[in-house]
């Protein structure tokens, strides 16, 4: 992982890079933000994610930015491309509380065919269950296939700040770059 300072929008960055063939991204992520990473047991996925500061004002939930790495193989058998990879996506989370897909539309990164989705819903601000107040949430998941890996690369914030983060995530995903 390296840190370099990056700046543009207003808003700082920091780089993080991953040579690890199981992931091997670089991109920017907004400066601050705590940086972690899981490989899960057989490496069956590689993940970063990237956390918001616990001091963040008005926030129930923290915001994070996250890439996800499952090869090929380790998809569900129902996975064959990239339609089939975002309608799992789309039905592992239509079960949260007042699920709405608010888009779904086919998109190019770095020359690649993707697909990004975009839906809202409400979850517990505490991982408690059954203990805390429902929250609205947002998330903009991109999801792309590289290398014989499937990348999930996805904003989930309070849909509140959506509109802010989504600008930030933006320039993250035009730094991306697979290395």
């Amino acid at each position: 992982m390296v840190n370099i300072f990056g700046c543009s929008d207003g808003f700082k960055y920091d780089r993080y890079e991953n040579k690890d063939p199981a992931i091997g991204v670089s991109m920017l992520y907004p400066s601050g933000w705590k940086v972690s990473e899981d490989r899960g047991s057989g490496d069956k996925y590689f993940s970063a994610i990237f956390i918001e500061p616990k001091e963040t004002p008005n926030r129930s939930r923290l915001s994070a930015i996250s890439v996800l790495a499952v090869k090929r193989s380790n998809m569900p058998i129902s996975v064959k491309d990239l339609e089939t990879a975002a309608a799992n996506q789309i039905a592992k989370n239509e079960k949260s509380k007042d699920f709405n897909l608010l888009s779904k539309k086919a998109v190019k990164i770095l020359g690649a065919e993707a697909v990004e989705l975009v839906y809202k819903y409400k979850t517990l601000d505490t991982p408690l269950p059954m203990r805390g107040n429902f929250v609205s949430m947002e998330e903009r998941v991109l999801i792309l296939e590289k290398s014989g890996k499937f990348y999930f690369i996805k904003l989930f914030c309070q849909e509140n700040v959506f509109a802010a983060l989504d600008k930030r995530f933006s320039r993250v995903l035009r730094s991306l770059k697979f290395i």
